[in-house]
């Protein structure tokens, strides 16, 4: 039984390896349909934004200079020379005087170097000309050339995740299509000879609705997945061959399994994949829940994830497993929890790591965890109340309140 560490570290590993032979899978999607698409390439700025100097509010554009002695009791009066609209051309004027300008309109070209808000102004109609009641500094309320996104300047890195707010910038610069990575080809095999399917309203004795296989299939809808295959079997050794052996024809990239995974007798996968000829990579890992979690690997095929059948270790085993490792296939960093004291003391299995359903919130500044009742692996009620996992990795069996665990998110993608 490997310690989660290594566990973890094997499918981190195995993902960076394969992400090397994903380099050229992508393609071009139009900018309006690329979230939540994952980036092939780092994207640049192709032009500068603004494109041109321009007013930062509705004011006078002026020569900072010929303020310099304007005040409240003793304004400065310059004459009207024209208007400028946002969305007019710009233009230059080369005469002392103001010219009035609205936000985001082309500051004028010529000796003009800042503008003045209208209201520390007071216009003059009967003359023309326009009073100014204060100084202004060079460059005041201007918006200047490129001070938003320069030419050639990162936008955002391989790897990541395409949000409305990189889709807006990436429209501010003109970028109508984006380049994005191949959505992953999953497959999902859910296995129990007791499940039902989650729409049958009449159970019969000893059989349970399927909750693991609806979660799995909403945590994967989404545009950087494909789910390619998903299905239900009875505990037949001789059948869920048969089934895997489909699937491995579809090429998918990821194989997601729940159940059979445990020292029963109904528990066949680990032995079924060593036939089909997958390299095992670990069975058994020391956590809870989850701990007879597999990954295994066809070098020229799919991973394999067996999430155990527990529903709860299910969501763990997604979440602290199969998440991390699509992060290393798309060339993303590993997440990083944040750090948080527990509000109670714990009793836990010693040298098992745990990850518990909790609820996180800052109290006078410091990030205090609360350990929710019900942390069995069937109990799903408490996932309702939790707004995160606190993973106690201690060695120790009790853990004193106040101790340090660390925080995720309940998704990674919170």
């Amino acid at each position: 039984m490997l310690s989660y560490q290594d566990a973890h570290a094997i499918v981190r590993i195995r993902g960076h390896e394969r992400q090397m032979y994903r380099l050229d899978d992508r393609r071009d999607v139009p900018l309006f349909s690329a979230q939540g698409h994952i980036l092939a390439d780092e994207l640049r700025s192709p032009e500068a934004v603004p494109a041109f100097d321009n007013s930062a509010m509705d004011g006078y554009a002026v020569r900072a200079a010929d303020l310099a002695l304007a005040t409240e009791d003793s304004a400065v009066a310059l004459p009207l020379l024209g208007t400028l609209a946002a969305g007019d051309e710009p233009k230059a004027f080369h005469e002392h005087g103001a010219v009035e300008i609205m936000t985001g309109a082309p500051v004028p070209t010529g000796i003009f170097d800042a503008v003045i808000r209208v209201e520390d102004t007071e216009k003059d109609r009967e003359h023309n000309q326009v009073l100014f009641k204060r100084s202004i500094g060079v460059g005041d309320n201007i918006r200047r050339r490129g001070s938003d996104f320069d030419r050639d300047q990162p936008l955002a890195a391989r790897g990541q995740t395409v949000t409305p707010e990189l889709m807006m910038s990436a429209a501010s610069l003109g970028l109508d299509t984006l380049p994005v990575q191949d959505p992953l080809r999953i497959a999902l095999l859910i296995t129990g000879r007791e499940l039902s399917r989650f729409t049958d309203k009449d159970l019969r004795a000893g059989m349970i609705r399927d909750a693991s296989g609806p979660f799995l299939q909403a945590s994967l809808h989404r545009p950087d997945f494909d789910l390619v295959a998903h299905k239900m079997l009875i505990d037949d050794a001789a059948l869920f061959q048969a089934e895997a052996l489909k699937i491995l024809e579809l090429q998918p990239d990821i194989i997601i399994s729940t159940g059979a995974v445990s020292m029963g007798k109904y528990d066949f996968i680990k032995d079924s994949l060593l036939e089909l000829g997958a390299e095992l990579h670990f069975h058994k890992v020391a956590m809870r829940p989850g701990k007879p979690l597999l990954f295994a690997e066809w070098r020229n095929g799919p991973v394999w994830f067996g999430l155990p059948g527990n529903p709860v270790s299910s969501v763990v085993g997604w979440r602290f497993f199969v998440d991390p490792y699509v992060r290393a296939l798309r060339g993303q960093a590993p997440e990083q929890p944040a750090t948080g004291r527990l509000s109670q003391p714990y009793k836990k299995p010693a040298a098992l790591i745990c990850f518990l359903k909790a609820h996180s919130e800052v109290i006078e500044g410091a990030l205090q965890v609360r350990i929710l009742e019900g942390q069995g692996s069937y109990m799903l009620s408490p996932l309702l109340k939790a707004n995160c996992w606190a993973a106690l990795d201690s060695e120790a069996a009790y853990l004193e309140q106040g101790s340090l665990v660390k925080v995720y998110p309940l998704s990674a993608l919170a």
